[in-house]
């Protein structure tokens, strides 16, 4: 039988070959070489590359322009050209919701019903996560028991102690998770984008979650220090030295104030269809 491969430029997108595969109805094997399973998301960014056709509306989508395009249409590429957009401020991902969500299992069928009915976002890519040590982290991590009665209890959100709203003492044990990633496209009105969002932040900590902290956050300073130790973080920079730089708080969250007070001709134009994506693009080529 012929490897099935997924790196060169007249191979297929992993995810549209898996979805032609479910629609045949009948298990067929796939004969594929480590490196391609390892690499096979790395074309076409999991399923986001779609979304960079559809964003210019005038480019079919079909393998001859994957083909034609190849050479943009990696993981890292199509990353840098997310956050080039818009005059290098990451305002192309104003039109996307990108994020990494990472909950308990008790909890984590509730998360993904709360996406498909608010943000009817598919597909969505799950990934089982190991449990890590019960130590201040930026990391996800849960001490909520497999099984448990998802009312908040002995979740991650307590940096440590076992509860969800940082009181009383439950399981310290850390337990496996389930990463939810809500990749797809968004509201193009800021106001709505935002409190997306912020609803999707919300329900994360409701229900025991942690965000990774890559993509964009809307937390107020002290919504983000409810679910991040502060104390040993603060005690952490002090050790090294670090108390006069930006604190991560300001690293991750947005200043979507700042972006509504732009307001000069060159800005808008930055931040306007087909401007941003063709900044972003020629930001991705040049680095």
């Amino acid at each position: 039988c012929r490897p099935r491969t997924f790196r060169r430029p007249g191979d297929p997108w992993f995810y549209l070959h898996a979805r032609k595969r479910i629609a045949n109805g009948t298990p067929t094997p796939d004969y594929v070489p480590l490196q391609d399973y390892l690499f096979r998301h790395d074309r076409g960014a999991f399923w986001m590359g779609e979304l960079a056709f559809r964003y210019f509306g005038f480019v079919p989508f079909n393998r001859f322009t994957r083909r034609a395009v190849d050479g943009l249409m990696d993981t890292r590429t199509l990353y840098k050209a997310g956050l080039g957009g818009g005059g290098g401020s990451g305002r192309m991902t104003f039109r996307y919701l990108v994020h990494d969500l990472s909950l308990p299992y008790a909890t984590a069928q509730d998360f993904i019903d709360y996406v498909a009915d608010t943000l009817e976002i598919w597909p969505l890519w799950l990934c089982p996560l190991r449990a890590l040590a019960s130590t201040p982290s930026f990391h996800p991590y849960t001490t909520e028991p497999p099984g448990g009665d998802g009312d908040g209890n002995g979740n991650g959100n307590s940096n440590g102690n076992g509860n969800g709203n940082g009181e009383g003492e439950g399981n310290a044990v850390t337990q496996p998770m389930l990463n939810v990633g809500v990749w797809g496209p968004s509201s193009k009105k800021i106001d709505r984008f935002v409190r997306q969002n912020r609803d999707l932040e919300a329900k994360l900590a409701e229900l025991g979650g942690r965000k990774v902290l890559y993509s964009h956050a809307y937390y107020t300073e002290k919504e983000f220090w409810d679910v991040y130790d502060r104390e040993w973080y603060t005690a952490l920079r002090e050790r090294y030295g670090a108390t006069s730089l930006p604190t991560v708080f300001d690293k991750v969250t947005v200043d979507v104030g700042r972006e509504r007070e732009r307001k000069s001709l060159r800005d808008r134009v930055a931040v306007s269809w087909p401007f941003a994506g063709l900044i972003g693009v020629w930001s991705a080529i040049r680095k």
